[in-house]
């Protein structure tokens, strides 16, 4: 489980990332995902999300540790920020959110 207060401070690493390589320009709400009440192993875990229609970066908690480097933590968050400056795109009747 997490903390109460989280290890990175979601908020000022979108800032800075915001200010660095979009000019300001990502207008969207960040925050930690809940852990999930599944039990059993899971094949994966993802690591963070955008929600187009809502403008919000999710991040799993599981990268919410002191074990996990900041640098690791703001490439994810970058990874769902680019999602808003390069949107869904269609790909032979398909809207893919990454190419090939």
């Amino acid at each position: 489980m997490r903390p109460s207060e989280p290890w990175h401070d979601l908020l000022q690493l979108f800032n800075k990332l915001n200010l660095l390589y979009f000019q300001g320009a990502i207008a969207a709400e960040i925050g930690w995902g809940r852990w999930s009440g599944r039990k059993g192993k899971r094949r994966s875990v993802r690591l963070g999300s955008y929600h187009t229609e809502r403008r919000r970066i999710v991040i799993h908690p599981v990268l919410d540790q002191a074990v996990v480097p900041r640098h690791v933590v703001a490439r994810v968050v970058h990874h769902e920020m680019l999602h808003q400056k390069h949107p869904l795109h269609d790909e032979n009747g398909k809207f893919r959110m990454h190419s090939r």
